[in-house]
């Protein structure tokens, strides 16, 4: 796994299920290195929340992918816990937490995991960090903003 990113890296692209943290890591990853942040969330999708796939698109195009791919029981605790915080908001880019969008977070790992890393294969480790524990990515995100001489008290959760 790369150690830091090199200052050429102007493009990240952030996969996941919903509930992995891809929000929060592309903000602190902004702060960090002064990149724009953009959600697809609020470009890619259409009517009742059907996704647009740019995954080609953008794993080809970023310098940086991180995929973080975190089991199922990570995934719902973090779509309960984004719904708890955000009660009572009014957040476009936040899906209902109806049972279609419960069953879709439920399947991701069997239905959609697969094709994602069908195309992330082509990818050597220069390019591509793979996050399969919160802990692996917090460590690594501390360590980017100490070498950035960024205070870890600034680290978005």
């Amino acid at each position: 796994m790369k150690e830091n990113l090199q200052k050429d890296i102007k493009r990240i692209a952030i996969i996941g299920a919903p509930g992995t943290g891809k929000t929060t890591l592309a903000k602190n990853l902004g702060n960090i290195y002064e990149l724009p942040v953009k959600h697809l969330d609020t470009i890619h999708y259409m009517d009742n929340w059907i996704f647009i796939d740019t995954l080609e698109q953008r794993t080809d195009r970023a310098d940086l992918i991180i995929f973080l791919d975190y089991p199922k029981r990570t995934q719902l605790k973090g779509i309960f816990k984004r719904r708890l915080t955000h009660l009572g908001n009014k957040k476009h880019e936040i899906p209902k937490l109806d049972m279609s969008f419960i069953l879709y977070v439920f399947t991701y790992n069997k239905e959609r995991r697969k094709y994602i890393v069908d195309i992330l294969k082509k990818y050597d480790s220069k390019k591509l960090l793979v996050f399969q524990k919160q802990k692996d990515l917090e460590k690594w995100l501390r360590k980017q903003y100490i070498e950035q001489n960024i205070e870890c008290d600034k680290i978005q959760k």
